[in-house]
């Protein structure tokens, strides 16, 4: 009988990390899911840590294509109802299967589940005691239904997805670049049912200079992936959905141009800018359009223009210092 759940874990080149996550999996309180390993074509040891685990995960392999394709990959072989996706340099919580569990029978089979997770340094994390009662859930119809700025209230590491719904989406970007995942989030935008666990906390991030998130080239053909997607009407809804996908895409892009000034990339903070400055107009965000390019401006001189902070940045995640 296929399980309920596929955990599909790409790696390259992270033997210890990768071993974690996967300790992470077994100390699940849930008990009925498949593990698929998708190695990127890691050049290290890490083949030789996989298959120190035998028959306990699936391992395929791949010459080095990215994320998306590693885990596209997996997806090929994967036979659960639903698949639980973990990056390898990021942890779970015993009860994490467990909460998507609830919320898939609580909500009838929901396509889209994603829940809260935490961002730490620490390189070892105590687990908190195991929470109480059934977790909280908020209920849309689907994920344009959601108000604000959501992209960054999950993570790819804190998301169940109905196997026949992402099957409809074609999984992944396969290019190398970053975003693969909130392309995916917009390409299931119109699917029936998303939930959001409120609480508890779902999943582990690990905040490391080593992240792939940080690599402004990568995240910068994302991006431009996701404007030509939109504009090319590749994204589910047709016109009568544009609204919610022009809103959603301009949120997370504004967040990402700020970040990209924080980090130094002015050019391709600018680069962004520029993509989305006629959807801003449309939206009548003046406050970004007037204030942006001054901000820019300000840091290539040397003046931090967000020290403290800007409602255009990602949400704070709930930082753990010293324990969880």
């Amino acid at each position: 009988m296929p399980p309920l759940f596929s955990v599909v874990i790409p790696v390259y080149n992270r033997p210890d990390a990768v071993c974690a996550a996967l300790e992470s999996v077994f100390a699940q309180t849930e008990t009925d899911y498949e593990v698929i390993v998708a190695d990127d074509g890691s050049t290290d040891e890490t083949p030789s840590r996989l298959a120190c685990y035998g028959d306990r995960i699936t391992v395929l392999r791949q010459r080095n294509a990215g994320a998306g394709a590693a885990r596209n990959l997996a997806l090929a072989r994967a036979r659960g109802s639903y698949v639980a996706f973990l990056d390898s340099d990021d942890l779970w919580f015993p009860w994490t299967l467990a909460c998507y569990r609830s919320a898939i029978e609580r909500t009838c089979r929901p396509a889209f589940v994603s829940a809260p997770y935490q961002v730490t340094k620490n390189v070892n994390p105590r687990v908190p005691s195991t929470p109480h009662g059934e977790p909280a859930l908020t209920r849309y119809e689907e994920f344009y239904s959601v108000p604000g700025n959501p992209f960054f209230s999950f993570t790819s590491s804190s998301v169940a997805l109905r196997k026949d719904a992402l099957a409809e989406t074609g999984a992944f970007m396969a290019m190398r670049a970053n975003y693969e995942d909130m392309d995916l989030w917009l390409k299931l935008g119109d699917a029936n049912g998303y939930i959001h666990i409120d609480e508890p906390v779902c999943a582990i991030k690990f905040e490391t200079g080593g992240n792939l998130s940080r690599v402004h080239s990568a995240n910068r053909a994302g991006i431009l992936e996701i404007v030509k997607r939109e504009r090319s009407g590749q994204y589910p809804g047709k016109d009568s959905r544009r609204p919610q996908r022009i809103r959603l895409i301009s949120e997370l892009l504004r967040a990402a141009s700020v970040q990209f000034v924080k980090e130094r990339g002015i050019a391709s903070a600018l680069i962004v800018y520029a993509q989305i400055f006629a959807w801003n107009l449309e939206l009548r965000r003046w406050r970004y359009l007037l204030g942006f390019p001054a901000a820019c401006l300000w840091e290539f001189v040397g003046i931090p223009a967000f020290r403290w902070g800007h409602r255009f940045s990602h949400p704070p995640n709930r930082e753990v210092r010293g324990q969880l």
